[in-house]
């Protein structure tokens, strides 16, 4: 295969913590969707053509889905399979989630092979979750190049 394609494959904790980041933090807090037809959930009546809000931040948290719930866990996919919808699912399944991970896989490979970091002390790190889900004010990052070698 292709020298890049191999060395990506050789870095598994690399996947796992980036899969455990997306479910943790995924891009889109939710999505909205149509129902198709009448159904009740937990006592309430939903009639069809009703918008009706999937929640991916909060659903990727259940523990029923993930055994890590709240927690960062890169390892627990290891043990058990930890399912997440940061890309969606089914028919509406991100057509570009193959060419986004490839490109998080290569950026992060090169950013933390370059570079030291650590977060400026003193930050909110509250999220906003409109438009897409980001720290409100920002992230401030203190970085170093590492030397060559």
């Amino acid at each position: 295969g292709d020298p890049l394609s191999v060395q990506l494959q050789s870095m598994p904790l690399l996947e796992q913590a980036l899969q455990e980041s997306l479910r943790l933090y995924p891009p889109a807090s939710g999505v909205i969707r149509e129902s198709v037809c009448e159904f009740e959930h937990e006592g309430f009546r939903v009639p069809a053509g009703y918008q009706v809000l999937f929640g991916i931040f909060l659903t990727n948290r259940l523990e029923e889905l993930s055994p890590s719930g709240e927690d960062f866990c890169p390892f627990a996919s290891q043990s058990k399979a930890s399912q997440h919808y940061s890309f969606g699912a089914g028919p509406h399944l991100c057509i570009g989630q193959r060419l986004a991970l490839l490109e998080l896989k290569i950026f992060l490979s090169i950013f933390l092979r370059t570079f030291d970091f650590s977060a400026v002390e003193g930050q909110d790190f509250s999220l906003t979750f409109i438009p897409m889900m980001k720290p409100k004010d920002g992230l401030l990052l203190r970085m170093k190049e590492r030397a060559a070698g």
